[in-house]
């Protein structure tokens, strides 16, 4: 009798959880599912999808939804499938539009802030030549107006003639006498965000001539006319000495406030280094450089000059009648 007693008091508090909790959670008191992360549901049988900053909220990520409230939670494989338009885990970033063309990065900007850190508004980042949301439009040439020499300052309130853009750098290196073979090279970045590197240039015994070769030498006619003043000077009379060259170039077919020229002189001397080059050596400090934007570009960068209509499918300017050029930024007749 008594171990009919025992045996029926086991019966009764074995628990009995529906499915066995489906093999992710334990059975608890009152026959309740507890169930293991990432599972959820009264026998733990429906997979939870990953939670991301709520587009719903305006909050910096205070509050928190599956599929970031922009999707819908696949219960046996626990993916988000996001709503069009948006992609990632928890569906926390926007996708660009025709995935930029195939002419861009889509990409998100750098801000600050944590919400953005969660929920990340991408667009895309043009390659050069190519504009729109979605990259799709092609950038015609940029000149400047040929009809307009003056500028209006409109503090002084006086017209001011237009002038080309000069930079003068100065790359100044010690020991010069024991590290002849410093090399650097100079890369322009055009007004679309484009780099063009140059090929090496020697630090010893530079000349004005060399620097604007290899500056007029870069890829797709990027610099088609530059000038060049260079000096160069020994700084004290011992084998130690320090040595600079000071060049200033001026950008004649560059309209616009042009970047400032960066010089690299780290060097580049591996497989795949486009170009190779030595560099300066670090024995002698590396170089010292110094960047000064001598004269501030003042004439127009404007599509077509101004002076045309441009076609996006072909990325050509239709100039108006009286000008012509790849940028319509020549003038033939009176207009």
């Amino acid at each position: 009798m008594k171990l009919f007693v025992i045996a029926s008091l086991l019966t009764a508090t074995a628990a009995t959880c529906a499915n066995e909790c489906s093999k992710h959670g334990s059975c608890g008191e009152h026959d309740i599912c507890t169930c293991d992360p990432n599972w959820i549901g009264g026998d733990c049988s429906e997979a939870k999808c990953p939670y991301g900053a709520s587009w719903s909220t305006d909050t910096d990520g205070a509050e928190y939804a599956e599929c970031s409230s922009r999707g819908a939670c696949d219960r046996k494989t626990g993916v988000c499938k996001c709503a069009a338009g948006f992609s990632g885990a928890s569906c926390q970033r926007t996708e660009c539009a025709d995935k930029c063309s195939g002419h861009g990065v889509c990409s998100a900007p750098t801000t600050a802030g944590s919400r953005v850190a969660l929920t990340v508004q991408q667009s895309c980042s043009c390659d050069a030549g190519w504009s729109g949301y979605a990259c799709a439009d092609r950038v015609c040439p940029h000149g400047d107006d040929p009809l307009t020499k003056v500028n209006l300052d409109s503090v002084l309130k006086t017209s001011i003639a237009q002038a080309n853009e000069v930079q003068t750098i100065r790359v100044k290196s010690d020991n010069m006498d024991e590290f002849s073979m410093d090399t650097f090279t100079l890369t322009y970045t055009d007004l679309f965000g484009a780099k063009y590197t140059t090929y090496p240039l020697s630090q010893d015994q530079l000349t004005a001539g060399q620097v604007e070769r290899a500056l007029e030498n870069l890829p797709d006619g990027a610099l088609s006319n530059v000038t060049v003043a260079l000096t160069s000077a020994h700084v004290g009379v011992n084998a130690a000495a320090s040595y600079y060259n000071e060049f200033a170039v001026t950008f004649i077919n560059q309209p616009g406030d042009l970047n400032m020229l960066s010089v690299n002189t780290k060097g580049c001397k591996v497989a795949g280094c486009i170009p190779q080059y030595f560099g300066f050596a670090q024995a002698n400090g590396g170089a010292i450089v110094t960047k000064t934007e001598t004269v501030k570009g003042t004439k127009e960068h404007v599509e077509c000059a101004g002076r045309g209509t441009c076609n996006r499918e072909d990325g050509l300017c239709v100039c108006y009648k009286g000008f012509y050029g790849p940028a319509c930024n020549e003038q033939s007749i009176l207009a």
